[in-house]
């Protein structure tokens, strides 16, 4: 790839797939096989870590394909998720089919880190500031309530109305990137109030993603052959820009 930032994604048929803003990229997963269903890339050290497409209690199979190596190797058992972030001190943090949150060793080992045998939360960001952010599974007008976890005391905190999503990512000064149940795309500040970053009452983004370098990636709502149009955006001109033909996906991860 280039020095130009670039993503990784997974399309309609469970393939990854890396891809650079201009257009362009490489299968990064087994050809002709239904690979993935979620994609994270460390913000530190750039391994790349799926949701695999094989089941194990809990969830599936997830798998990390390291920053200097070709293969993709499973997480022991019991590990097993449906979503999944990864910290910059390497921790991966996991929602599994219950929608409880975990956080994983890569080695094997973690902690729950929400209530034990609750639907607590259905998507989750890691943020280059240390900051953990959900998608709760406590319905708000817009989406879900967005909720922060204190490390120091074990916490949740929700995030104060109006705020609402659907699909979260945390850019590089803590704030936050969210698309919310209408299809907007805003800028939030966890300290309060926030930017629509999309053209106003248009279904725009369906997922959302923040590389390391503070480049946001969005999957629209735009169809394309393998999935949807990927999107990112020029914070210096405020514009969104499309990657071109055939670049296609219904999840991404930024990465440099």
């Amino acid at each position: 790839m280039s020095t130009e930032p670039f993503c990784w994604t997974v399309n309609t048929k469970g393939e990854v797939w890396t891809v650079s803003q201009k257009g362009g990229g490489s299968l990064m997963s087994p050809k002709g096989q239904y690979f993935a269903y979620d994609i994270a890339v460390g913000p530190v050290v750039a391994d790349a870590w799926i949701i695999s497409t094989k089941p194990r209690p809990g969830g599936n199979v997830i798998m990390v394909r390291p920053a200097a190596e070709d293969d993709w190797l499973p997480m022991a058992a019991p590990a097993a998720a449906t979503k999944i972030s990864i910290a910059p001190n390497g921790l991966v943090w996991t929602v599994n089919a219950s929608g409880e949150v975990w956080a994983l060793q890569p080695q094997g080992g973690g902690f729950l880190a929400s209530p034990p045998g609750v639907a607590f939360a259905y998507d989750i960001a890691a943020g280059l500031d240390g900051s953990i952010w959900v998608v709760s599974n406590e319905a708000r007008e817009g989406g879900n309530v967005l909720q922060s976890y204190n490390s120091s005391t074990k916490q949740w905190t929700p995030l104060a109305a109006p705020a609402a999503a659907i699909s979260v990512a945390v850019g590089k000064g803590g704030e936050l990137y969210t698309v919310n149940s209408k299809g907007e795309v805003w800028l939030i500040y966890p300290q309060g109030g926030g930017v629509l970053l999309s053209p106003p009452g248009v279904d725009f983004g369906q997922e959302i993603n923040v590389g390391p370098d503070g480049t946001v990636w969005l999957i629209s709502t735009e169809p394309r052959e393998g999935g949807n149009v990927i999107m990112w955006w020029s914070g210096a001109n405020q514009v969104w820009y499309s990657i071109p033909e055939p670049a296609a996906a219904i999840q991404v991860a930024g990465t440099v």
